[in-house]
């Protein structure tokens, strides 16, 4: 199964770098600078995002992993350094909606349907009963509003430092059919290509 994962981390400090990655009950685990690179693929350079370590230096949305058979959840563990001085850790836990397919992405955008044109793909969005924000690590607290507040978050403060220096978070996803990670329907988007995948 091929899993298309994005530690993300946004921080409106300019130091950060991804120091490790750890996917349990793999036993993987990927060290920043060795097996991956700090990049930031968006407009907004507030994200930072962990990605495969390549010789292009090209920032690249996440990373691919190819595990043996279906899985039905995980844990990913990412730690990031911020400013050279605190490290903070992202622990996201994911559960699987389905077995319908041999992939599953959690980048939402590629969860819609698509007319036959671009693939003919049926919507894989799950009830919109499920309440959930996508993965992303932040370093500084905020206020939410009651609509966007995400329910899936707990966060760690150091109060002396005015800094989340822990965050664990829930994400249910479904799965998806392979071939939307490489439809040139996402050209301008900067997926891992299909070779760069950690294989286990």
């Amino acid at each position: 199964m091929l899993l298309h994962l994005q530690p993300r981390l946004y921080s409106p400090f300019k130091n950060v770098a991804i120091v490790d990655v750890t996917i349990e009950p793999f036993g993987l685990r990927l060290a920043g600078g060795v097996d991956l690179a700090t990049g930031r693929p968006y407009p907004n350079n507030h994200y930072a995002v962990a990605c495969r370590k390549n010789k292009t230096r090209k920032a690249l949305e996440g990373l691919l992993i190819e595990v043996p058979g279906p899985v039905d959840e995980w844990r990913m563990t990412a730690r990031w350094s911020v400013e050279a001085e605190c490290v903070v850790t992202h622990r996201v836990d994911y559960k699987l909606l389905d077995h319908d397919f041999d992939t599953a992405s959690e980048n939402q955008m590629l969860w819609y349907a698509a007319c036959a044109e671009l693939g003919g793909w049926s919507n894989r969005w799950p009830s919109p009963d499920l309440r959930q924000s996508r993965p992303v690590m932040e370093v500084l607290p905020r206020e939410y509003s009651e609509r966007e507040k995400p329910v899936t978050y707990r966060d760690t403060l150091d109060v002396e430092r005015g800094l989340i220096v822990e965050r664990c978070q829930t994400f249910r996803l479904p799965t998806i059919e392979r071939g939307r990670l490489t439809h040139p329907r996402f050209r301008g988007c900067r997926f891992p290509p299909l070779e760069a995948a950690f294989r286990l």
